[in-house]
């Protein structure tokens, strides 16, 4: 059964984000020809199609045309929100794996036609390189760099979820977009907090792998917590 709430949260955006996936590759493409103007405008409608996306996805199937809660489908409150979390960070992840690939494209296609996109677009090795790895240690974290992302990505949306539920937020045919914002913002925040320290404490000696080891541990304690919380919330603001 959760098989298939993952499935119907999945063709619930499956708008709002085949157009987030559509313009975000067309914003990287127009990058590497007419300079990083595109690509901001880009990941601006990138975000609010994501917003909306995610909006429908976690109020969607849980109320009915006249805003009265119900399941579409037989579900516990722990299915529900693991069901949602998880189609949303199935898009997302999808949206970061198209970024990355698009950035991988067009810094093979500078060096194959000499064009020079440094300003435009960060490399994803960049990172890596700034702490003078090996090139067998960067083959490793790229390689794992995807399970990095998904665990990023399940803790955004169980972050927004928690947070949503929290004041009440999750309702039919509403968005609000302060609080949608101040997600993002939260969340970009953790994300950069974490990026740095592991860089400085990497820097001062420590293991690269290690640090990634308790960073990915962290995340799985903190996304536990959320669901968790998500889940309670759930029960008792309907009543489930």
């Amino acid at each position: 059964m959760l098989s298939k709430a993952i499935s119907l949260n999945l063709k619930i955006g499956k708008d709002d984000f085949s157009k987030a996936i559509g313009i975000s590759a067309a914003g990287y493409a127009l990058a590497s020809l007419a300079g990083g103007i595109p690509l901001a405008i880009s990941l601006i409608i990138v975000t609010v199609f994501c917003i909306k996306g995610l909006n429908c996805i976690f109020s969607t199937s849980l109320f009915d045309n006249q805003g009265t809660f119900y399941m579409a489908l037989p579900l516990s409150e722990k299915e529900i929100v693991l069901s949602k979390v998880a189609a949303g960070s199935i898009y997302m992840l999808l949206l970061d794996l198209v970024s990355v690939s698009a950035i991988f494209a067009i810094t093979i296609l500078s060096y194959l036609i000499g064009l020079d996109v440094t300003e435009i677009l960060m490399s994803p090795l960049q990172q890596y390189m700034d702490l003078h790895m090996t090139a067998g240690q960067i083959a490793v974290l790229m390689g794992l760099s995807p399970l990095k992302m998904l665990l990023q990505q399940v803790f955004f949306c169980s972050f927004a979820m928690a947070a949503l539920l929290s004041f009440n937020l999750i309702k039919p045919g509403k968005l609000s977009v302060v609080a949608w914002l101040v997600i993002f913002g939260i969340n970009a925040a953790v994300s950069s907090g974490i990026t740095a320290v592991t860089g400085k404490l990497v820097g001062s000696g420590f293991n690269i792998f290690l640090l990634e080891g308790l960073t990915d541990i962290l995340y799985v304690v903190v996304i536990a917590v959320l669901l968790s919380y998500s889940s309670k919330a759930l029960c008792s603001k309907y009543n489930i």
